[in-house]
Formats: C-alpha cells, sequence, structure tokens
C-alpha cells in the first residue's frame, strides 16, 4: 500500500469515526430535550393527578347510599317509606342549592329539578293520606325519580 493510499484509508476511518460521533450527539441532544420536556411537564402532571375530583361530592350522587337511607316517623310523616323518600328529598334538595350557588345549574334548570323533587314529596304524601301507607312499588317508583334528578344534578356538577 502507498501512502497516499494509508492517507486516504486514514481519512476515510477518521470521517466514518466523526460521523458515527455526531450520530450519537444528535441521539444525546434529542434525549437531553425529550428530558427537559419532562422535567417541565412533571408538575403540571403532579398537580393534575393529586387534583381534586372534577365532579363535586354531593351527597345525593351516591345512589346506593341515598337508596338504603332510613328515615324518621313524626309529624306530618307517619309512613317509613314515605320517611325515606322525605330524607331523600331533603338532600337532592339541597344539592341542587348547592350546585346552583356554585354555578354549576342555572336558576331554570335548578327550579325544574326543584320542582320534580317537591313533586315526588307531595305524591308521596298524597298517597299515604289516601291508602295509609306508601307501597314498595311506589317508593321503588318515586327512587327512580329522585334517581334522574340526582344524576342531572352530578352530572351539572362535573
Amino acid at each position: 500500500m502507498t501512502t497516499q493510499e494509508t492517507t486516504e484509508k486514514a481519512i476515510q476511518q477518521a470521517n466514518e469515526r466523526e460521523r458515527h460521533l455526531w450520530r450519537h450527539t444528535r441521539w444525546l441532544a434529542k434525549a437531553i430535550q425529550i428530558m427537559i420536556f419532562l422535567w417541565l411537564l412533571y408538575p403540571f402532571v403532579v398537580r393534575l393527578a393529586t387534583a381534586a375530583p372534577l365532579a363535586p361530592a354531593y351527597p345525593s350522587c351516591d345512589l346506593k347510599t341515598q337508596r338504603a337511607i332510613q328515615g324518621e316517623t313524626g309529624g306530618s310523616v307517619t309512613d317509613p317509606r314515605q320517611a325515606h323518600l322525605s330524607v331523600r328529598a331533603n338532600i337532592l334538595q339541597a344539592d341542587i342549592s348547592t350546585a346552583r350557588k356554585a354555578r354549576r345549574l342555572s336558576q331554570p334548570q335548578a327550579d325544574s329539578l326543584w320542582q320534580r323533587v317537591a313533586q315526588v314529596r307531595r305524591d308521596a304524601g298524597r298517597f299515604v293520606k289516601a291508602q295509609g301507607f306508601l307501597s314498595a312499588g311506589e317508593r321503588a317508583s318515586y327512587d327512580r325519580e329522585l334517581d334522574a334528578v340526582a344524576s342531572a344534578v352530578c352530572r351539572a356538577g362535573i
């Protein structure tokens, strides 16, 4: 091999090493950019992960607990099933007021939901007055209506 060929080979090898180094340098620069981006993003992700839930925890949103509530009879409430509906109606109307104050519901929406709850309360009272008791089927029907109102309040809280 001549000196010129040796020199050209050495130059070629040096060029390959330089290309190889640049390739790794570009990869390292990208990795550093990604790490900086993640480092800057980390506080936001932590804040989102530890933030309070988006929907307010209205008591009426827990339907299982609401359906298990036992009300007390007394005064104008003479039937245990009517007492249950009365307690649920009180909780729902309180949640409607809270959602309205938090501006999660408009005034017309709040009025409409309030009237639906009041109608359940009135109808249950009428049935108890007429029959002397509230049947399990009527209670289930009124519970479904109160569940529908509760779901509307909970959706508005999101």
